[in-house]
């Protein structure tokens, strides 16, 4: 007992010591709000609850109001306000009823019971607020009611006519096909293309149930008065609507979508997970799923189940991507604040999508608001951003522009002491931006551009920097509730450039590829059961000279230009998603493609049996412009199959055959701008995968358990292997550079997602191998005696863990953690002497060895003021950690000669833990 009561006197002198330390802030906070509280209020009400006369205040007069409903009475009230400050009008109201109020900020009043408000050390305003957020944040426009027409009318009308529009909360987009309904009634209404709604009924108190595919559903009281207007913002949830269709497909990859390997990935999924390095990446993302990899740090591109980075086709607004990276690798070019949503297909590829073998991520870019004018913005320590997007003409037509850039020189700067950091700058930008203008009710056309600068220079005199331009005109047409149609006319720009000013071999070298392609694909919707796609699709790629400019002045090189190729691939594919019945769906294609490589250009001829080297060089054959230089022809079946046991459990299966006539040419382990892009001709083959997959997914405990299991083989041809020491930049005969080669790639990835309300949970784990054989070349000149080795990106083990924390409604901590087994690499088995005091590596096998396995803890947290703060403008401030216990990754191995001996190092991008801090404010 007496311990309680020292526990009690402790608690009362805590309290008024937090109320002497904390008065000048209240007293502060009391003159800051007294215009609101001294606002003048005129109203009448007659018989009406405190939670209408609160309703009808917020919609008046520019205050919210907080508080738990149930501490709210019932009973009717009617009492009239003549020119009475808030303060008087909340005294009158509350008073009686052991009700208080406090003022909260400048727009906002918490209303609770007086014995809570009076114990400052018991009251919480957070908690307080954190309360009472599940019930109101889906009504935060209109009050836990929803008041339409007026309530002073006397005596009220018998019916009323409503008329409003459902759109999109977050894009401002207007809803077709929505529902409202009122049970009570058993009557409602389906909004129209324009998202608009109209209905006859009673006057009265009812309970409204709005709804539409990929988004929450709304429950909110309504009371008719009279005749009225209502517009209603509905929030996206886990259902996303792919465009066009008429169906709703799961964010993740679905149990029931029939395309093996899919996976949606919606905007606000992306932006619930940890912000790394101060903002939330596409990429970062697609890092985090089952399946897909990088080589480390600092990496260009991802692997996905045992491809290339190349053999991944990357799409921004329909326009493939030739490289994804800013600032290689640590960002991506996917703006996440003008981005609708994106797929992954790591599976089964639907026969509308060609051109690479491993797989296929379709980032779509979204619509302006057709209401008003919103925005995004972001200042952190390393990149900012700004979004902004509204109407040009509203209703018809709208715009969204986003810029972004990053600046690490500001700190870079400042590390005299670090000589290499200090004389090294980095930077980026890029700029997106897409204007649409609806023609008629069925109509709409789109342009839209992107564009980026990538550079690097270091303090040894040389570096790197690329370019990236893509722009496209997109034609999209409905002829009935059947069938629409999109054609689409697209270019794409890619330039990159490495300098040395070192000694006399300095220069700038430039290499790049531009892709001009059209599309036309017209979608077919007989039914329920049946969904057909198709069209055909032309791309010509244009390999882009690779020129040679001497730099520096001690350079002995002249300038020089070497010719590239070309070529044209041409498609026509069709597709069909159908159900065979009840528990068996089926996604078929079939896609032929034809490619041909055309002049000018001049082709060696090499001794038949040998090895193609310039000595063994007989001849050259030059072809014109426009002649045709080689062609393939190929026909691209593809099948996937779904089988559903119930609504919690399917298995899947898919077979895809896919060809791909681009090679990106590279002599390093991690993709670099300095690499070149090569179209097959005569020397280089066509890229051949054949892909196979089956997967299980079980869904347990009302679906909070989501598990998956797949497992997944590819059969690869057509491969080249850049021979050892191989000189490709500035090579006009890279054919003399690389080896034919074949491989496979097999695996099993295995993810279990959990929620346990504020906490989310998801882990993948990924067995995957991929193995490479020289074949087809002359003998003895193979790759490990032409025995299958690990690709430079072979890791067989990939472990991912996120989790996301709601601490606090305005509260929010994330955390992901990434395990994978080291690459492997070539160590040399011993020495040559060379000249005196001159040593030379012997390599004997390729990929014999790997690097020290890679781990990484990032931590972020993040705190929004979006709940109390009902201004135009919000904001939320991130703080966050890369690798957060500094574990030092190599990147690579090196070798050096010291007394005569070859001594290995290590190579790490990034050995230390990174804070990032981003102040984000959305309006």
């Amino acid at each position: 007992m007496q311990e309680a009561q020292q526990k009690e006197m402790r608690r009362k002198l805590l309290s008024v010591l937090l109320v002497i330390l904390l008065s000048p802030l209240l007293s502060l906070s009391q003159q800051t709000g007294s215009q609101l509280l001294d606002m003048p209020i005129s109203a009448s009400f007659a018989n009406q609850s405190l939670l209408d006369i609160f309703t009808q205040l917020e919609k008046k007069y520019e205050v919210r109001f907080f508080y738990k409903e149930e501490w709210i009475p019932r009973q009717g009230i009617s009492v009239i306000i003549n020119d009475q400050s808030l303060r008087q009008v909340l005294r009158q109201l509350l008073e009686s009823r052991g009700l208080a109020f406090s003022q909260y900020g400048e727009k906002a009043v918490i209303i609770g019971r007086r014995a809570d408000l009076q114990i400052l050390e018991e009251f919480s305003y957070e908690q307080y607020l954190d309360d009472i957020d599940g019930k109101k944040k889906k009504a935060i426009t209109s009050g836990f009611i929803e008041v339409l027409g007026d309530s002073t009318i006397r005596p009220l009308p018998q019916t009323a006519s409503i008329e409003g529009v459902i759109y999109d909360e977050e894009t401002e987009t207007v809803l077709a096909g929505a529902q409202i309904a009122f049970p009570q009634l058993q009557k409602g209404a389906i909004s129209d293309e324009k998202g608009e709604f109209s209905l006859e009924m009673p006057t009265g108190k009812y309970v409204a149930e709005i709804e539409a595919p990929g988004h929450e559903k709304l429950v909110i009281d309504v009371w008719v008065y009279s005749d009225g207007e209502w517009e209603i913002p509905l929030y996206y949830t886990a259902y996303q609507l792919t465009e066009v269709l008429l169906e709703a497909e799961s964010v993740g990859q679905s149990k029931d979508s029939p395309e093996a390997g899919k996976v949606n990935i919606s905007i606000v999924d992306i932006r619930k997970r940890p912000a790394l390095l101060g903002e939330v990446d596409i990429v970062n993302t697609v890092l985090l799923l089952p399946g897909v990899s990088s080589v480390g740090e600092a990496a260009t591109g991802f692997n996905v189940r045992g491809g290339n980075v190349d053999q991944n086709l990357l799409m921004l607004g329909g326009n493939p991507i030739f490289n994804s990276s800013h600032l290689f690798g640590l960002f991506s070019v996917f703006n996440p604040d003008i981005v609708q949503n994106a797929t992954l297909y790591k599976g089964h590829i639907p026969a509308q999508f060609g051109g690479r073998i491993s797989s296929v991520l379709d980032v779509k870019v979204m619509e302006g608001s057709y209401r008003k004018l919103r925005g995004r913005g972001n200042v952190g320590l390393l990149s900012s951003k700004l979004m902004v997007n509204g109407p040009i003409k509203k209703g018809e037509s709208s715009f969204v522009l986003g810029v972004r850039g990053a600046y690490p020189d500001l700190f870079t700067g400042y590390v005299e002491q670090i000589p290499d950091v200090f004389q090294s700058s980095t930077y980026y930008w890029d700029v997106s931006g897409k204007a649409t203008q609806k023609f008629g009710e069925n109509g709409k056309l789109s342009l839209f551009a992107y564009g980026s600068k990538d550079a690097f220079s270091f303090a040894e005199g040389f570096g790197f920097s690329w370019d990236n331009f893509v722009s496209s005109l997109t034609w999209n047409q409905i002829y009935s509730s059947q069938l629409s149609s999109e054609v689409s006319a697209k270019t794409s720009h890619y330039l990159s450039r490495f300098s040395n000013e070192n000694g006399k071999d300095g220069s700038i070298n430039s290499t790049g590829i531009d892709n001009h392609s059209f599309k036309a694909n017209v979608q077919y919707v007989p039914n329920y059961s049946h969904n057909f796609n198709f069209g055909m699709e032309l791309n010509y790629y244009d390999i882009l000279d690779n020129e040679l400019e001497p730099l520096g002045p001690n350079s002995i090189l002249e300038a020089n230009t070497f010719a590239k190729d070309q070529g044209l691939e041409f498609a026509l594919y069709a597709n069909d998603n159908f159900d065979l019945n009840d528990f068996v769906r089926i996604s078929a294609g079939l896609r032929f493609s034809r490619f041909t490589a055309y002049g000018p250009y001049d082709v060696n001829v090499y001794a038949e049996g040998k090895d193609r080297t310039i000595g063994n060089r007989t001849g050259t054959i030059s072809y014109g412009s426009g002649e045709a230089i080689r062609s393939f022809n190929n026909l691209e079946p593809r099948i996937s199959l779904r089988v559903r046991f119930d609504e919690t459990a399917s298995i899947k299966a898919s077979y895809n055959r896919v060809n791909q006539y681009l090679h990106l040419v590279s002599n390093t382990a991690s993709a670099t701008p300095i690499d070149i892009w090569q179209t097959s001709n005569t020397h280089i083959p066509a890229q051949r995968g054949d892909n196979y997959s089956i997967g299980f997914f079980k869904d347990f405990g009302a679906k909070e358990w989501e598990t998956s299991l797949e497992f997944f083989y590819r059969d690869m041809s057509g491969l080249v292997v850049t021979k050892n020491f191989g000189q490709l930049l500035g090579n006009p005969n890279i054919e003399t550079e690389i080896l034919n080669a074949t491989g496979y790639a097999y695996g099993g990835e295995f993810s279990i997602n959990r929620s346990f309300g504020d906490l989310d949970l998801e882990f993948s784990f990924t067995y995957a191998r991929t193995l490479r054989r020289t074949e087809g070349n002359p003998e003895g000149i193979g790759i490990n005696d032409n025995e299958y080795f690990p690709a430079d990106f072979d890791s067989p083990i990939n472990i991912n863990l996120s989790a996301k924390w709601q601490q606090r409604s305005t509260r929010t901590f994330g955390l992901n953690f990434l395990f994978r087994t080291g690459r492997p690499v070539s160590v040399p088995a011993g020495v040559i002497p060379v000249f005196p005091g001159i040593l030379l590596p012997d390599f004997t096998e390729r990929n014999s060895f790997r690097i020290p396995d890679y781990h990484r803890l990032d931590l972020s947290y993040t705190f929004d003021d979006g709940l109390i703060n009902k201004s135009k403008v919000k904001s939320d401030l991130t703080f966050s950690v890369y690798n957060v216990y500094s574990r030092r990754n190599p990147f690579s191995v090196f070798f050096r000669e010291q007394n005569n001996r070859l001594r290995t190092f290590t190579l790490s991008v990034l050995g230390t833990a990174i804070p990032f801090v981003s102040y984000n404010v959305r309006f």
